[in-house]
């Protein structure tokens, strides 16, 4: 028995073919509907054609973005080379002058140690120890005065000599050099003597190798303080020195208004994260600054530099004034100027077609408006075609193949001028001035006599 054959229920299918053979009767896609369909686009992308106006704007962007571009990141990079050196030299000035602060108690330590082995010491003779103290004092230093190891003082040139004298009631400094048997520097403490606040730098005196007694010299704030003015900072600039407890123990400026004061939270803070640094702060007269700090690997004070944050942004913000102002100015005059040269170009179009219409028409063709030398050829051109049109009688010889010589002329005197004119656009704008001029002058072409083998005289 045959086998007949097998049916699908599918509706779309309602045969009783396979779903191969089925989909071998729709039409593919194939590459001719692909061609069809890329022809059409390049159809309407030749519609789609720029004016003038448009190519020019597009000429102004393809060209002044760039060099604004590049301009203004020249100028902001220069900028920032510039707050970058302005941040160097400032931590230049920090380092510096902490090397100085350094030096200055380096020296003064040397001096303590060289008086502390004066012989009149290691013999006990205080009264000429004194005298010596005295003497030393004349070089540097606010005070000078002789410890036991129990804080007591016993000589002090704050005082004549055998008069009692107070035990010292800040003696931080005094058991760290006892402990440790090396020169020590104390924070800022009120001295027992003077009711003040000073600065103590403290060496060790040692008899039969132990320490026996220390010899400590007290700095007034304001010989710091000097140290700070002698660096000829800026006047809107400020300086200060701190301790380790974070106290201004040193001021450029208005030390008696500062002098003990904590310095301001942003700092502390940062100086809390390491030895230096760069940053944006306030400072105790309100001045938005951008401070730079070091601290001391020897005596643990910190120096801190402020400079107003006008001086370092003033010029970042006129810079970027300049560059994008300038830059957007420069834009803006572009595009009036392409504007403008669009205008020029399009007035002397305009008056070209309006004559290859009137010429057309059988009309009187005007004067065509000049300012582009190449447009003004072809004008020149359509004005004495005009003029041969009238002056010469009408004849139909010539027909179509005339036509099209001319046509095919007119494009040559537009390349000549120049103006380089799709075959299709010389066709639309010449043809009908062409077909009425062959109604009138005989076969001849604009402005030349046709020749047998179609082309115009040379």
């Amino acid at each position: 028995m045959a086998r007949k054959p097998k049916t699908y229920n599918n509706p779309i299918w309602r045969c009783n073919r396979s779903p191969a053979a089925w989909r071998s009767r729709v039409p593919a896609f194939g590459p001719r509907r692909r061609c069809c369909i890329v022809a059409s686009m390049k159809a309407l992308l030749g519609r789609l054609t720029l004016g003038i106006q448009a190519r020019l704007v597009i000429l102004v962007l393809a060209t002044v973005l760039p060099l604004v571009g590049l301009a203004s990141a020249t100028i902001l990079r220069t900028v920032d080379d510039n707050r970058a050196r302005i941040q160097r030299d400032v931590r230049e000035r920090a380092e510096n002058l902490l090397a100085e602060v350094d030096r200055q108690i380096a020296s003064i330590q040397g001096e303590l140690q060289v008086l502390a082995v004066s012989p009149s010491l290691q013999i006990g003779d205080y009264a000429a120890f004194d005298h010596h103290m005295r003497e030393a004092l004349k070089i540097r230093g606010t005070s000078i005065a002789l410890h036991d190891t129990k804080a007591q003082q016993l000589l002090s040139t704050t005082r004549p000599f055998g008069e009692s004298l107070p035990y010292e009631t800040n003696s931080e400094m005094l058991d760290r050099v006892v402990e440790t048997g090396q020169p020590q520097i104390s924070d800022l403490i009120i001295g027992a003597v003077l009711a003040r606040p000073i600065l103590t730098v403290g060496v060790p005196v040692f008899r039969d190798g132990k320490v026996a007694y220390v010899l400590a010299m007290g700095l007034g704030p304001e010989i710091l303080s000097a140290l700070l003015n002698e660096q000829n900072l800026p006047p809107d600039w400020s300086a200060g020195i701190f301790d380790r407890n974070g106290l201004i123990v040193a001021h450029n400026r208005g030390l008696d208004r500062f002098i003990g004061q904590p310095a301001m939270p942003t700092l502390r803070a940062q100086i809390s994260k390491g030895p230096e640094g760069w940053f944006p702060s306030i400072t105790k007269e309100g001045i938005p600054v951008y401070s730079a700090f070091r601290r001391s690997s020897i005596s643990g004070w910190t120096v801190a530099i402020g400079l107003p944050r006008e001086f370092v942004d003033a010029p970042l913000r006129r810079t970027q004034w300049l560059a994008f102002g300038g830059g957007g100015a420069a834009f803006a005059v572009s595009l009036v100027l392409a504007w403008w040269m669009a205008r020029v170009i399009r007035r002397p179009v305009k008056s070209l077609t309006t004559a290859a219409h009137a010429l057309g028409s059988e009309e009187p063709v005007g004067p065509p408006v000049g300012g582009v030398r190449e447009l003004d050829q072809i004008g020149d051109a359509l004005c004495a075609a005009a003029r041969t049109a009238h002056s010469r009688p009408s004849a139909g010889r010539g027909g179509a193949a005339g036509q099209r010589r001319a046509i095919s002329h007119a494009g040559r005197v537009a390349a000549t001028a120049g103006v380089d004119l799709p075959s299709g656009r010389t066709r639309r704008l010449f043809e009908p001035a062409v077909a009425r001029l062959y109604r009138h002058v005989g076969g001849r072409a604009v402005g030349f006599a046709a020749t047998e083998t179609g082309d115009p005289p040379r």
